[in-house]
């Protein structure tokens, strides 16, 4: 039974949505330094308006699976059961609300989800070869919206299996940019990213799906986007070299994400 999506959602809230696809051809994809994807959910029943509509996000086919979205302080996460992991999670930094300079490494420790079926623990990490990476980024969420939500990006709904490479090295490059740079620049900035899997996908131990590659696309107010695919192992390479375009993660992953057509084919050649 689907709930109704409540007008002004909370923390601790959720909604259910059928699940986003994959594409099957994925891990040659991921691999490439460029891959690129990305668009506007669009067609099939659309959940109530968004405040943006970057945020109104359309929902695929009806006999896909149900994700459940979870509802957090300063981001919001598409929650796949089956998959044990978030597939998109959105949020937006606005620099005029940034107050407060969180600690680069602050001691809140990782927290099961509770409103999820999947009961995902830290445990089931352990000497994985992977480390807990979130996807609503502990640092900006801290800076742009406070302690609290700060918090909140250490439940394990957030989460997903990033090698060190990948988390320590570009993808935490990106998450700094973002933060200190383009909120800066242009005021106000809209991100959703994720994952992208093979198929099937690898799994932990504990039946977690382990990503191939992560997708970022962010969206600044006059419509332009710059997008990113980095895969598990992205080597030294800099920010640059993972450009893609929307119209490619979102053939990646199924998940569209209302950008300017103008803007959907487009892999940026730099770095805004």
């Amino acid at each position: 039974m689907r709930q109704s999506q409540p007008s002004n959602p909370k923390a601790g809230t959720m909604r259910r949505s059928p699940k986003y696809s994959f594409a099957p051809v994925l891990l040659a994809m991921a691999l490439l330094p460029a891959a690129a994807l990305w668009t506007n959910m669009r067609e099939y029943p659309r959940p109530a308006p968004r405040a943006t509509a970057f945020h109104s996000l359309t929902l695929p086919p009806k006999e896909f699976p149900k994700t459940t979205e979870l509802f957090n302080k300063g981001y919001s996460v598409g929650y796949d059961e089956s998959l044990k992991d978030p597939i998109w999670v959105r949020y937006t930094l606005d620099w005029s609300r940034r107050n407060f300079t969180p600690p680069s490494r602050p001691k809140i420790p990782f927290a099961v989800d509770s409103r999820t079926r999947a009961r995902v623990r830290t445990e089931d990490f352990t000497r994985s070869g992977f480390t807990r990476g979130h996807m609503a980024p502990s640092y900006a969420i801290g800076a742009f919206c406070g302690a609290d939500a700060q918090a909140e990006t250490f439940r394990m709904s957030n989460i997903l299996p990033q090698t060190a490479a990948c988390n320590e090295g570009v993808w935490n490059s990106i998450e700094r940019m973002e933060a200190d740079d383009f909120a800066k620049r242009f005021g106000k900035i809209e991100i959703i990213c994720g994952p992208i899997f093979s198929d099937p996908p690898q799994r932990l131990p504990a039946g977690i799906a382990v990503p191939t590659a992560f997708f970022k696309v962010i969206r600044r107010p006059d419509g332009q986007t710059i997008a990113f695919v980095v895969p598990q192992e992205p080597g030294s390479g800099r920010p640059e070299k993972f450009l893609a375009s929307p119209a490619e993660i979102e053939l990646a992953t199924g998940v569209q994400l209302g950008v300017p057509e103008v803007e959907r084919q487009r892999r940026r050649a730099k770095i805004w």
